[in-house]
């Protein structure tokens, strides 16, 4: 399946609790401990939005008050510094695709994060690759996570690591023009001119309108 490839604290943390009841050795503590006594499945329509608990729409509730566009894009907290509403919306779903994604980039923004960054937010705040890990304990098959997660690792530098994320979303399924696209972009920065041409015809071919994949390749006398 495709989790093989990805690294050891993804795969540690998803061989063991992948189907599991024993949540608590996972970094940050037990999914099911957050305001609704259980991890909210992002990619289910009866999580996101169906009542129960004495709440509807728990999405809508989570994003109002902790993730909205200031929040997503970096500028600002709701409740308080950054990233503090994004850690929140995690905790409620883990597999939330755009707060997952917001927090890989506040960590590529702040490295070595100090609490008077993000007000005392040692004391809580996880390392990127420990949400991913969490993320993946709820849902191990689901490739967007792979590839949200692939993206963070090139923007990261680590290209090998990468790579292997972005093969194991493919290999569940992932077959989509933006997917192909960075892939094409990971491909041409680890050198494998052949593949990044594969997926540049792939991304182009499903829609894809954004030259710059395009414009590497011809650059390298690749297109």
């Amino acid at each position: 399946m495709g989790m093989k490839n990805a690294f050891n604290i993804v795969i540690a943390a998803v061989l063991l609790l992948a189907g599991s009841q024993v949540q608590a050795e996972l970094c940050g503590g037990p999914l099911s401990d957050n305001n609704f006594g259980r991890p909210l499945d992002y990619t289910s329509n009866q999580d996101k939005y169906g009542y129960s608990g004495g709440q509807g729409n728990k999405l809508l509730i989570v994003e109002k008050h902790h993730f909205n566009r200031d929040v997503e894009t970096l500028v600002a907290g709701q409740q308080g510094p950054l990233p503090g509403d994004i850690h929140y919306t995690l905790k409620q779903f883990p597999n939330h695709y755009r707060a997952l994604n917001t927090m890989a980039k506040w960590h590529l923004q702040n490295p070595n994060p100090k609490d008077e960054d993000c007000g005392q937010c040692l004391e809580w705040l996880l390392s990127a690759e420990c949400y991913f890990a969490r993320a993946l304990a709820l849902t191990p098959e689901d490739p967007m996570i792979y590839y949200i997660f692939g993206l963070y690792l090139h923007k990261k530098g680590d290209l090998d690591k990468a790579v292997d994320a972005y093969n194991d979303a493919s290999t569940l399924g992932l077959d989509t023009a933006e997917f192909h696209y960075n892939m094409g972009l990971l491909m041409v920065d680890a050198k494998d001119y052949e593949s990044a041409r594969a997926h540049a015809v792939k991304a182009y071919s499903r829609g894809a309108r954004f030259p710059g994949l395009q414009n590497k390749l011809k650059g390298l006398g690749e297109w």
